[in-house]
């Protein structure tokens, strides 16, 4: 806590007052919400003071006790804006269930105006699924689905990782909490079990760094509960016991940070001397980093016959990245803010024009989703691509076995050709046939490495 800042305090006095006999479902005193929003931002790294200040304030204009206008007066113009627009995103109408695409696609573009206001509105929901127990069933259902349909696919979309598990696994023990402890504890269970394997591995690792003198950190990381659940879902529907979950074979990974990426690959070199390395798992996200900016090597060697372990080696800085947003070197200046280092402001961000002192001016806006766009199945499921790609790249996207199949692809219920740049909001639909398999011509269009990968894999056999 570092409220010794006096904007910060004033603030904090001041959602008091204006909130004043708001109760939570839970009893708190409302304010109490507005100190965890800003709670969360800090813990991820952001130290501005006047998002900290929108984060404590982000809500009080729906009291009606104070205008923007009396926010710029008691504070500056940009806490003001910031407060303002965050009301605009919270108060768009998005139904229960999320089976509307344009409502997503249209809360992303109010979000994406202004970066600051999608960290603000994330810690907010996070907050919100964090502390729900006290609402009815309806009520937590209602979060949950938002949680999962909307703020963890954004999340996931930025690179905001942390919050993408947190948004899951809160969710899932909301809507399947039988599910949820039956995988959680078989987990806790299978990673006792391989506990012995994990550390002959990690000590191996540990040994190789100490000769090269590399200053290294390794840990285990356990398979998110959520992922599990969603891969047993897809293989075996809603058939969830030790057996089904076991066939996933990887449940524990290890994690290595090091200094450098010559390190990385120094670690990765060693690995591959000394255990069997899974080919098919590698990914070089160091070399070709995934859209929403995420590094790191990835790959997965066998513990014995029948469980793999996952390994991720990256730097300190790459993974602060990862988990945060790919931000830490991006620096900017917002009116009277000082210039700073933002943790959480995007390496994909690009500044369009200079940001001036007039926040209220179209030159103000972050092109955040400039080389990304947001499209989705027949099912309404969020898949973020690079600009440019096309129904392979989705299908691919979707799953291998989808894009190896790939036959042809309707978008937005029309037949529309396999090299067809596709736009956000698109709607697509791909026909698949079993006796159809890639082509080397796809080669000319697609834009994913996951595809190219895939494609050049089959057609080189």
């Amino acid at each position: 806590m570092r409220d010794t800042n006096p904007l910060i305090e004033k603030s904090i006095e001041f959602i008091k007052a204006a909130s004043a006999g708001v109760i939570l479902g839970n009893g708190e005193k409302y304010y109490k919400h507005c100190i965890r929003v800003k709670e969360i931002l800090e813990e991820a790294g952001i130290d501005d003071e006047n998002v900290l200040c929108a984060a404590l304030l982000h809500d009080v204009l729906k009291f009606q006790t104070t205008t923007a206008e009396e926010i710029t007066k008691e504070f500056n113009d940009d806490i003001s804006f910031l407060v303002v627009k965050f009301g605009e995103v919270a108060e768009l109408n998005i139904p229960n269930q999320i089976n509307n695409p344009e409502v997503i696609h249209k809360l992303l573009i109010q979000l994406a105006s202004d970066i600051r206001v999608l960290l603000i509105r994330l810690a907010d929901r996070l907050d919100n699924i964090r502390n729900c127990s006290c609402f009815s069933v309806e009520k937590q259902t209602d979060i949950a689905h938002k949680a999962l349909g909307i703020y963890a696919p954004i999340s996931d979309a930025v690179g905001i990782y942390s919050f993408v598990r947190e948004f899951q696994k809160l969710a899932l023990r909301i809507l399947e909490p039988e599910t949820c402890n039956k995988i959680e504890k078989f987990v806790v269970k299978k990673r006792k079990d391989l506990e012995p394997r994990l550390r002959k591995m990690q000590v191996d690792i540990q040994e190789f760094v100490t000769k090269e003198e590399i200053d290294a950190q390794t840990n285990y990381r356990n398979k998110s509960v959520y992922s599990i659940y969603a891969k047993v879902k897809r293989k075996f529907g809603d058939n969830f016991n030790e057996q089904t979950i076991s066939q996933l074979g990887d449940f524990v990974g290890i994690r290595v940070l090091v200094p450098t990426i010559d390190n990385c690959y120094q670690i990765l070199a060693h690995l591959q001397n000394k255990w069997e390395m899974i080919n098919e798992d590698y990914d070089d996200y160091i070399a070709n980093p995934k859209p929403n900016g995420y590094r790191t090597l990835q790959t997965s060697f066998k513990l014995d016959n029948h469980v793999k372990c996952e390994v991720q080696i990256r730097t300190y800085e790459m993974h602060e990245q990862n988990e945060y947003g790919p931000a830490s070197h991006f620096t900017y200046k917002y009116g009277s803010s000082k210039k700073s280092d933002a943790k959480w402001i995007k390496s994909l961000i690009d500044m369009k024009e200079s940001i001036t002192s007039n926040l209220a001016s179209e030159n103000t806006k972050i092109g955040l989703f400039e080389n990304t766009i947001f499209v989705f199945t027949p099912k309404n499921k969020l898949i973020t691509l690079p600009k440019g790609s096309t129904p392979v790249d989705f299908a691919y996207s979707v799953h291998s076995d989808i894009g190896d199949h790939c036959s042809g692809a309707k978008i937005n219920d029309r037949i529309a050709k396999l090299d067809t740049e596709l736009k956000s909001g698109d709607v697509i639909e791909i026909l698949i046939s079993k006796n159809h398999k890639p082509s080397k011509d796809w080669l000319h269009f697609v834009k994913t490495r996951e595809a190219r990968k895939h494609i050049a894999s089959v057609t080189s056999k």
